[in-house]
């Protein structure tokens, strides 16, 4: 009997089980398991509780599950609580390289699988004859990727393929966030729905159903058709007078960017949406007078608080700042409201204590100078691997972008906005003495996000790559037209967003410690500042920021642990020396030296 085999019969029932301890325990006398399989797994719980800086005594099952992705929704904890998940735990908190990292986390889905309650196994099941054939007439395997578990979920089931519709597609989306063992029910459900309705327009024989993916958002928002029209034309109408020089409304100082516009509009969505749907339904709200109400606010910003925990109260702090400004330059609210609006936005305001606690945990793993290393040598390693291939293909080409990106990062320490806006016309300067070149990274003041000018001069690591790069990687990826250094679809750039999402994939699996691309900032400033305990002002220089006070609160945060290691090591070898020249010096006038080397004071 394979010990994958879920209804299978279990030594040790999964009530009494409390503990990874008590888990390790279940493997040891496990029938249906090897030496090797039980010495694997009982290696690999071992190993992540030593990431999770815990006794396999005291970490529960649940914990254990968060850890490794393998938590079913139902037993997942609010957006607000402290979750432990697979992006908490990198390879680095292990002590692994991220391919045994990856291996570990299968042995522990392994361990865990046979004692989870009610969990449905789709591995080796066999397709019904139905399903079996509506494949092979297609003829696509990555339509097999897509939605062959759901046709072996279909098939335990005893659904055929032309009884498939909208309510079958959302029971299968239910059981992937809670019987099927799955490491991201939410992403595995949106590829089934994309590789399904690519089918029915490809393949003639697929059933012609669109599924529909549905709106898997966390923050709700309503769309603009279902928006009334009357608050949406006072809402446009505020939003030109925030960004002109000419209609900007009397008492602001001046007007907002282009991409702020674009995210007020994003959050007055959603407060109209949370507004009309779970504050006060039978009301309209047709204008921003009536959504800047006092009641109106305080019952938006009690759901959001309510949302997203009392201890993250960062995107209702934002919401609260908006809608004051919306309501004293815009709507002119009376005195009385707008003093009770500037509370809210008081009492919501998170009190800055410094660099938070998940960066901190990111930046000790580059304590170890052997994570430094790779970060800062990954790119010759992909570089000469590069130049070997004979015809790169675009999977070539992108892996030596993301090396150029985290190399340039590591150089020029910007923001993902602007990493992912380089220009090679614009932005990029050469510099020719000669035979010599220098490359200078240069981004002016409005491009910038606190309207700083931003110039760096790239080290030959980076040009090294970055001419191999624009000469023969960039033509795979852009299209004609495209002069960024990060294409995107046409003639854009990528977004930087998801660029940043990349290169924290990137430096998992590279460097075994996630760093999303504003990370990087807080990386090099520790680095520096880890040899260079009081060098605030530099790292305020090259990070370019206006007040020194900004660096010294979060991107100098853990300069105090070098700056107390450095003061230690004084000290001992000040008491050292003070050993020493005791035992060699004569002594004074008004003391004796005894046989054994001690000198007493003289007495009277």
């Amino acid at each position: 009997m394979s010990d994958r085999n879920l209804s299978r019969p279990l030594v040790i029932p999964p009530e009494v089980l409390a503990s990874c301890a008590d888990l390790m325990g279940a493997i040891s006398v496990d029938p249906l398991l090897s030496p090797r399989k039980k010495g694997a797994r009982r290696t690999a719980i071992k190993t992540l509780c030593r990431g999770l800086r815990s006794s396999p005594e005291m970490i529960t099952l649940s914990q254990l599950k968060r850890a490794i992705g393998s938590c079913p929704m139902s037993e997942r904890t609010s957006i607000g609580g402290r979750l432990l998940s697979e992006r908490a735990l990198a390879p680095g908190d292990c002590g692994v390289s991220y391919r045994t990292f990856e291996n570990v986390k299968a042995y522990a889905r392994q361990a865990l699988a046979p004692f989870r309650k009610g969990l449905i196994s789709t591995r080796g099941v066999e397709m019904s004859e139905d399903w079996a054939a509506l494949f092979r007439d297609a003829g696509d395997k990555t339509l097999l990727i897509s939605c062959g578990r759901f046709a072996r979920w279909a098939t335990l089931n005893r659904i055929i393929p032309s009884a498939v519709d909208q309510v079958v597609a959302d029971k299968y989306a239910a059981d992937l966030g809670v019987s099927l063992e799955t490491r991201n029910a939410r992403q595995a459900f949106t590829s089934f729905c994309r590789g399904w309705n690519g089918a029915v327009a490809t393949h003639d024989k697929w059933p012609k159903l669109t599924i529909n993916i549905g709106d898997r958002r966390r923050v709700y928002a309503l769309d603009a058709s279902s928006i009334d029209e009357g608050f949406l034309q006072d809402l446009e109408r505020m939003l030109v007078a925030f960004g002109s020089k000419l209609k900007l409304p009397a008492g602001m100082d001046s007007p907002f960017e282009e991409s702020t516009i674009r995210e007020i509009k994003r959050i007055f969505y959603r407060l109209y949406s949370v507004a009309v749907s779970k504050v006060e339904p039978a009301r309209k709200v047709s204008s921003m007078a009536d959504l800047v109400r006092t009641d109106v606010v305080e019952a938006i910003l009690s759901v959001y608080l309510e949302q997203f925990g009392e201890e993250n109260t960062k995107s209702a702090n934002k919401y609260a700042h908006y809608l004051y400004v919306a309501a004293k330059y815009w709507v002119k609210a009376p005195a009385p409201d707008i003093e009770e609006l500037h509370r809210f936005r008081k009492v919501t305001k998170i009190k800055s204590a410094g660099m938070t606690e998940k960066n901190r945990a990111m930046l000790r793993h580059f304590e170890d100078e052997e994570y430094a290393d790779r970060l800062l040598n990954q790119g010759a390693e992909h570089l000469r691997r590069f130049l070997k291939i004979k015809g790169p293909k675009v999977k070539d080409a992108l892996n030596l972008q993301d090396a150029l990106a985290v190399a340039l990062l590591t150089a020029a320490p910007v923001r993902p906005q602007n990493l992912a806006s380089i220009s090679i016309d614009r932005h990029l300067v050469v510099d020719r003495i000669g035979k010599r070149e220098t490359f200078h990274l240069v981004f002016p003041a409005s491009e910038v996000k606190n309207d700083v000018d931003l110039e760096f001069k790239l080290p030959p690591r980076v040009v090294a790559l970055l001419k191999p790069y624009i000469s023969v990687a960039l033509p795979l990826l852009a299209e004609a037209g495209n002069r960024y250094l990060f294409p995107g679809h046409g003639h854009h750039h990528k977004v930087p967003s998801g660029h940043s999402v990349r290169l924290a994939r990137w430096t998992l699996h590279t460097i075994g410690v996630r760093v999303t691309g504003h990370r990087f900032r807080h990386l090099l400033g520790f680095l520096y500042l880890k040899d260079n305990p009081s060098g605030q002002e530099v790292v305020q220089k090259f990070l370019g920021h206006k007040s020194i006070e900004t660096t010294i609160a979060f991107y100098a945060g853990m300069e105090q642990a070098r700056a107390v290691a450095l003061f230690d090591d004084h000290m001992e070898r000040l008491s050292k020396s003070l050993v020493a020249s005791r035992k060699t010096r004569r002594p004074c006038k008004g003391e004796k030296q005894s046989r054994g080397g001690k000198r007493h004071a003289w007495t009277r």
